[in-house]
Order: structure tokens, then sequence, then C-alpha cells
């Protein structure tokens, strides 16, 4: 089970990768806090729902909890939020 769900990411990834016209090689290159970085962990939450650990070293973004941050802080509803 688990080794299928890993399957499933990382298609997700390559889609998403795809999609925006990006390599994995960016990955490594870009900033940890890169936008489309975090455009793209949002879209493979929300179709795949890989753990923040795995998108956290997938797509370079530092540590699981910068990635749930980043995430959060993008989130419609905490725009007005202290």
């Amino acid at each position: 089970m688990a080794r299928r769900l890993r399957i499933q990411w990382e298609r997700a990834l390559e889609s998403a990768l795809q999609e925006r016209g990006r390599s994995p090689a960016e990955l490594a290159s870009a900033l940890k806090s890169a936008p489309w970085k975090q455009a793209l962990a949002r879209k493979l939450r929300d179709a795949a729902a890989p753990p923040y650990r795995w998108l956290a070293g997938k797509l370079g973004m530092g540590k699981p909890g910068s990635v749930r941050a980043y995430l959060h802080a993008a989130e419609p509803d905490s725009a007005g939020r202290e």
C-alpha cells in the first residue's frame, strides 16, 4: 500500500511539473520558498495528499514544517489573520 501511494505521488509530481513547464532539476536550483514551488506543493496536496515530509524532500523546500507553513500562509481564509 505505501509503495502504491509513493508511486501515485511521483506520478502526480511528474504531471504537475510537466503542466508548469518545469523540470526536476529546477526543484534543486530554485529557492525553497519559490512561489511556483508553493503552488506545486498545494496542487500535489490537493490531488494526491502526500505528507509534508515527502513534499519537503522532493520539492527541495526545507523542513516539513516549512512546507506546512508556506501552504497554510497561502490559504485564502488565513489572509486576515495575524
